[in-house]
């Protein structure tokens, strides 16, 4: 290629668009789609992302490892009697911040976390009854609300929607969610 290509590449590039956050859910639900087909029939459940740790007969917990953890002394989400609480997520995996300036990705991101933890202790998205979020620029208040919306479209959880100055540099939101298994 030579510099006219490029420059006509780097020129059509600029008018598209980002790709929405919700892309992945062909990895997310049934039916699991992989290069030879849907796989779904060959699984009986995919194996839990986190290890509950049992505290007492009501009480478990589930911890995802983060450096925040041991020094806030806190955990990915408790588990108490029927109800699971999942603490405040932000778009971390490990030491990476995912979804870079996307506010829609990193909402999807870490509802997927939070939906991790919740099918951990046996429960599914569908028992959040409240959400909490949090957005550092009340500038991508929509974007992260129509993330939600996707995600919670049929189950209309409560929800507050709020603007905070968040930890870290980079995140744009954080979510916290309640569930009640049944």
């Amino acid at each position: 290629m030579d510099e006219d290509d490029i420059v006509t590449i780097k020129k059509a590039q600029m008018q598209l668009e980002a790709i929405p956050g919700d892309y992945g859910d062909e990895y997310r639900k049934p039916t699991f789609l992989t290069a030879l087909g849907d796989l779904s029939d060959h699984l009986e459940a995919f194996p839990s992302v986190f290890e509950p740790i049992v505290i007492n007969e009501n009480r478990q917990q589930i911890f995802s490892g983060t450096s925040w953890k041991g020094l806030a002394s806190y955990c990915r989400a408790v588990k108490d009697g029927n109800r699971i609480h999942a603490s405040g997520t932000t778009a971390t995996h490990g030491d990476l911040m995912i979804g870079g300036n996307d506010p829609a990705a990193q909402t999807h991101f870490m509802i997927d976390k939070i939906e991790a933890a919740i099918t951990s202790f046996g429960g599914q998205l569908s028992d959040v009854v409240r959400t909490r979020i949090f957005v550092n620029n009340l500038a991508n208040w929509e974007a992260v609300a129509r993330a939600h919306g996707e995600r919670f479209k049929v189950i209309n959880p409560a929800n507050t929607l709020v603007q905070a100055q968040l930890v870290g540099d980079g995140y744009l939101v954080e979510i916290e969610a309640e569930a009640v298994v049944q």
